[in-house]
């Protein structure tokens, strides 16, 4: 490289500019799922840096698949911390210890916020308290379920549908940036609910569904199988969908 140029781009990175050559750019490491299939649907696992969606009907296993990714990035990087944004604040300490070893649950922050437009400000501030401890992987269980403060007046009748959506945008814009400066593994849960498609994230027609859709690197279907469809067991129970 020239050496005039080079110097610039120094000076530039001293100022505070994340800026990269093509050689330089960060690399993309991965965190194993559990499983061979979805980890070969995922060219080795979840990638950090980046935002993967895994999506279906409910008791598709999606939640319980992300501690098997909780526990894998928890024993593959030691020195790190998980997080978990509960928005369904559903998590149970008794149902994650089947799936995460005791040692790596004491390395588990469970978040809960209330509305969704507060949810990146909270992680950005555990980030600056924990300093020089790594957060590996962070888990929104699950978007769908994020509420707004335009609800916040308890009056049903003013609820906006076009609410939710907002605050997801605004969260997914704010996680790409956290994802690729931290070097976090960031992903999203989300259900597919054929009574609500028309705003359904996962579908990407609203603002939040949109910029989810444009923000995942990955977005993975996971199948809900019946006990007699012994033939599509012995198949794949994930499916990769193009955003």
């Amino acid at each position: 490289m020239n050496s005039k140029l080079n110097a610039a781009l120094e000076t530039l990175k001293k100022n505070g500019m994340r800026i990269y050559s093509n050689d330089t750019i960060p690399k993309i490491e991965r965190i194993k799922t559990g499983s061979i299939m979805l980890d070969r649907l995922l060219n080795g696992g979840v990638p950090k840096r980046r935002i993967t969606q895994f999506f279906g009907k409910p008791e598709s296993f999606k939640s319980s698949m992300s501690y098997y990714v909780i526990n894998n990035a928890l024993t593959q990087y030691p020195d790190s911390v998980a997080v978990i944004l509960d928005l369904e604040c559903r998590y149970t300490p008794e149902w994650a210890a089947k799936f995460i070893s005791e040692d790596n649950l004491e390395r588990l922050i469970v978040l809960r916020e209330e509305f969704v437009e507060d949810a990146g400000n909270s992680i950005n501030k555990l980030l600056t308290q924990l300093k020089d401890i790594p957060i590996s992987v962070i888990i929104i269980d699950s978007i769908a379920a994020a509420n707004t403060a335009r609800y916040d007046n308890g009056d049903m009748r003013k609820m906006e549908v076009a609410g939710a959506a907002m605050g997801i945008s605004k969260l997914v814009r704010s996680l790409v940036q956290i994802a690729d400066k931290n070097d976090i593994a960031v992903l999203v849960l989300n259900q597919l609910r054929d009574d609500l498609n028309a705003f359904g994230p996962s579908i990407g027609r609203t603002n939040g569904g949109y910029q989810l859709k444009h923000s995942i690197s990955d977005n993975i279907l996971f199948k809900t199988l019946g006990q007699t469809d012994t033939k599509a067991l012995a198949g794949s129970n994930f499916e990769i969908k193009s955003k």
